[in-house]
């Protein structure tokens, strides 16, 4: 991101004090950051457990979604670390003028790291998904519009990552604001429509299944409560809206201050979004806590599961003879 050398200068007796040392304690926006950084790890991290322990429970071994998902999370704790060096080293969360030009070029550094990191861990998590989803409704023309999905996803992941790569020239002034000679693009526009490509792709991964839901042959209730668990991608979707709001409103001659409420969303959207992947595996504990009548009717002509979530085609297609997504789920 472009960071005017000037501005850390400081011109007047009004400008605030420079921070003179190289580790740089938190303001009330770093504290922000750093509450949002635990809370999310922490729920991340027992949402992760919970899902594999949930595998284990069924006895259908691990899918490549879930490495897939177990990806996302490394990633993400990465994003976490960076968020720490960044408030720590970096003084993301200060007011620019607050700042030597070494904490500058750190922050810089950083932030490239976290924003490539922040891309991957998302990319992972909806591919995860989705990747899911397509063994789950096995058919031609779901895997098709799942195929599409992913290739929309990839690309956008690599659009985030060459956004941040070559808005500025020489490539250099990414991560060293005072290259000689340097100048960018306009980051507001270019940031922005990243994230609204990132809220498109984010709907078509909620829209994906819903078709099929709907085409299953099962009580409305059941239905009803398969749109709710597919549908709770719907808040990594509003976290995704609200991050381009602040996006549009960074002022990039403060940018270490006032982007800082961006890079929580974005840590926001990463982390929900890894909590929702897990939650259409959950269902071995939701039985444990509430019992299995929460999954199934009193009436035996509808007995109804969500035993595919840990199933793989192959074996469903052994044990009924073939998959027909208008049947109803066993």
């Amino acid at each position: 991101m472009y960071l005017s050398p000037r501005l850390a200068i400081v011109s007047n007796d009004t400008a605030p004090a420079v921070i003179q040392t190289d580790f740089i304690p938190l303001n009330e926006q770093g504290v922000k950051l750093q509450v949002t950084n635990a809370v999310l790890v922490v729920l991340a991290t027992t949402w992760t457990a919970l899902r594999f322990w949930c595998r284990k429970m069924k006895g259908a071994g691990y899918f490549f979604e879930d490495w897939m998902h177990l990806g996302a999370v490394i990633c993400f704790y990465g994003t976490a670390v960076a968020n720490w060096l960044g408030n720590f080293f970096g003084g993301a969360g200060h007011h620019l003028a607050e700042l030597q030009p070494w904490h500058i070029v750190r922050l810089s550094r950083i932030a490239y790291a976290n924003q490539v990191l922040y891309a991957v861990s998302l990319c992972l998590v909806k591919m995860s998904i989705v990747w899911m989803l397509n063994r789950i409704f096995a058919t031609p023309k779901f895997a098709i519009a799942a195929k599409v999905v992913m290739t929309f996803t990839l690309a956008w992941t690599i659009l985030v990552i060459l956004m941040g790569l070559l808005i500025c020239h020489p490539v250099q002034m990414n991560w060293n604001p005072y290259t000689p000679g340097g100048s960018c693009g306009d980051q507001v526009l270019g940031f922005v429509s990243v994230g609204i490509v990132d809220i498109v792709n984010e709907l078509c991964i909620l829209i994906l299944p819903m078709p099929m839901v709907w085409r299953l042959r099962m009580p409305l209730r059941y239905r009803a409560a398969l749109f709710c668990m597919f549908g709770a991608g719907i808040l990594t979707l509003l976290c995704a809206t609200v991050r381009v709001y602040e996006l549009i409103h960074i002022d990039y001659t403060d940018v270490t201050y006032t982007a800082n409420d961006a890079t929580i969303l974005a840590n926001v959207e990463s982390g929900v979004a890894i909590i929702v992947s897990c939650s259409p595996i959950l269902r071995p504990l939701f039985d444990r806590v509430f019992g299995r009548s929460s999954s199934t009717d009193d009436s035996p002509r509808h007995k109804f599961s969500l035993r595919t979530f840990g199933r793989s085609n192959r074996e469903r297609k052994l044990r009924k003879g073939g998959y027909h997504h208008d049947r109803r789920v066993h």
